[in-house]
């Protein structure tokens, strides 16, 4: 499995709507919000993480330290830009296509694992 994820884009996961002509809003005909947020869930949790969907929203909760993850995330290549509320870091799947999954999925399996790399 490669360490970075190949794109160069920033993923953009708070959920807010992307501004200018190459951020345009996801094809929402490739998949409802809700199954991009099931299978971004499950690409995670395939990668060793623990995520769950957060009730009554599209957004994917990583638990554990989430400053730190926020940071690292932001940090990596691809950057991924995503959401603190109430102490949790969200991955909101509105503002991801369904072809941004796997590099999501896979850039914040390299940012938690750095995390546990600087906890030892």
């Amino acid at each position: 499995m490669p360490d970075e994820p190949h794109s160069e884009d920033v993923i953009d996961a708070t959920g807010r709507s992307r501004q200018g002509p190459d951020r345009a809003s996801p094809d929402q005909s490739a998949g409802a919000p809700e199954a991009r947020a099931i299978r971004l869930q499950r690409l995670l949790t395939e990668r060793g993480l623990t995520a769950a969907i957060a009730p009554g929203s599209t957004a994917v909760a990583i638990l554990g330290d989430a400053p730190a993850l926020q940071h690292r995330l932001l940090e990596g290549t691809p950057p991924v830009i995503a959401r603190m509320e109430g102490g949790r870091l969200l991955l909101d799947v509105r503002t991801i296509r369904e072809e941004e999954l796997e590099a999501l999925a896979e850039a914040v399996r390299i940012a938690r694992r750095k995390d546990l790399a600087l906890m030892v």
